[in-house]
């Protein structure tokens, strides 16, 4: 009789984080999180805007530079990602018309595949 396959996972946690104007800790909150994410999913603004504040850019820059995935959809109902915003540019990929809700699941799928951080990359911003 064969033994049963023990799963191969990685500790998992969903850590929602509001932003409101720097202060409070949230600057230090954030920092700390993606130090230790290899996914992020950015549920923005609108078209996929979120909150300009330059040390938000610097850390989205830093995590993608140690291959942190980040997926972007709005929280608008029936809104669309358009990938022009600063964000983009600091290697957030569109989630296009993507829910929320998808866009974690579709997070979740991509880090647990054994790819390279390019076809993780690559692979969120199709339709799967």
């Amino acid at each position: 009789m064969t033994q049963p396959r023990k799963p191969d996972c990685s500790p998992f946690l969903i850590s929602p984080l509001f932003f409101s104007p720097p202060g409070g800790g949230i600057v230090d909150q954030v920092r700390s999180a993606l130090e230790h994410a290899g996914g992020v999913v950015l549920a923005s603004f609108g078209a996929g805007n979120v909150p300009s504040f330059d040390w938000l850019q610097e850390a989205v820059k830093e995590a993608s530079k140690r291959e942190v995935l980040f997926l972007n959809c709005s929280q608008v109902f029936k809104g669309v990602v358009v990938p022009i915003y600063d964000v983009s540019s600091a290697g957030v990929v569109s989630g296009r018309d993507i829910t929320p809700e998808a866009a974690l699941t579709k997070m979740i799928w991509v880090l647990q595949e054994d790819l390279s951080y390019t076809e993780r990359k690559k692979l969120l911003g199709l339709d799967l």
